[in-house]
């Protein structure tokens, strides 16, 4: 169960995560017209998980993406982040607006000692119809991006995952709740990985019914394939305090042995401040 332990005071950063006292994500840095350019934006925490006043930075990646900056139709986003030998190695998604009908990726695995300047480690080569979430040694973890049916104008169409394991592409299984007959899109957030198995955080966007409108719920399921998934249900968290219909976005992060999640709310982080939630 999760609850809620408080809200930041920054509006529009979206797909949060909190690292080592560093809140980073991805927030408007330019509009024209109707197309937004998202970039990173970097703040520092005090122990009390509060914003240091004054600690909030732009990022700009123009040593990994040349004009990433200057360019209004790329967008970044980061899509993973994690310690490795006290550096952080982190997966950034380049994403490109083509006039707001279309979209295409890029995904870069960089490597940083401060979450400020980040240097290339690889690109990973991959079609641009997925969404790809994590790298764990040869498997890559993703979402197959492809035209829903039920709404063949919408430009995200769906999205369902697909597994890269050992270059096999597996649909992994789930022992309830995950339909791929139904589902409009899964999101996977974080991935905990030990000698049990894998224990995944994730979301899936669900149509609401005689709606065109969609919603997000938070689920989590245990493995020890990363094809075979138990124990699938949503995430416990008591609304109480919190106004907001639903979470996006979440990403877990633990802080003096305990266990934290840091959250957008039902607008995807356009017009509302971030969420802190503590495990109970």
């Amino acid at each position: 169960m999760y609850q809620l332990l408080k809200e930041l005071p920054i509006i529009g950063l979206r797909y949060p995560r909190i690292i080592d006292n560093i809140l980073i994500g991805s927030k408007e840095y330019r509009r024209k017209g109707d197309m937004i350019k998202y970039v990173f934006y970097r703040y520092q925490l005090d122990d009390n998980l509060d914003i240091i006043e004054h600690s909030g930075r732009f990022i700009s990646l123009e040593n990994i993406v040349d004009e990433c900056l200057n360019n209004n139709n790329i967008s970044y986003w980061m899509r993973d982040c994690y310690k490795v030998n006290n550096h952080y190695q982190c997966l950034i998604e380049f994403k490109y607006n083509m006039n707001n009908s279309t979209y295409k990726h890029r995904y870069f695995i960089v490597t940083s000692s401060d979450l400020l300047d980040y240097k290339i480690i690889k690109e990973i080569e991959y079609p641009s119809n997925y969404f790809i979430f994590k790298q764990i040694g040869d498997y890559i973890l993703t979402s197959k991006i492809t035209k829903d049916e039920d709404n063949p104008n919408y430009f995200w169409g769906k999205y369902l995952f697909e597994f890269n394991l050992d270059e096999k592409l597996i649909r992994p299984r789930f022992d309830s709740i995950v339909n791929y007959n139904k589902d409009k899109g899964h999101v996977l957030h974080y991935v905990r990985h030990n000698d049990k198995g894998y224990n995944i955080l994730f979301s899936i966007r669900h149509q609401i019914v005689d709606s065109s409108t969609f919603m997000y719920k938070i689920y989590t399921a245990n493995s020890n394939d990363l094809i075979h998934f138990y124990n699938t249900q949503e995430m416990e968290v008591d609304f109480h305090n919190i106004n907001t219909e639903w979470l996006s976005y979440p990403s877990i992060f633990i802080k003096n042995n305990k266990e934290f999640i840091v959250c957008n709310q039902d607008e995807f982080g356009k017009s509302k401040g971030v969420l802190i939630l503590s495990k109970v």
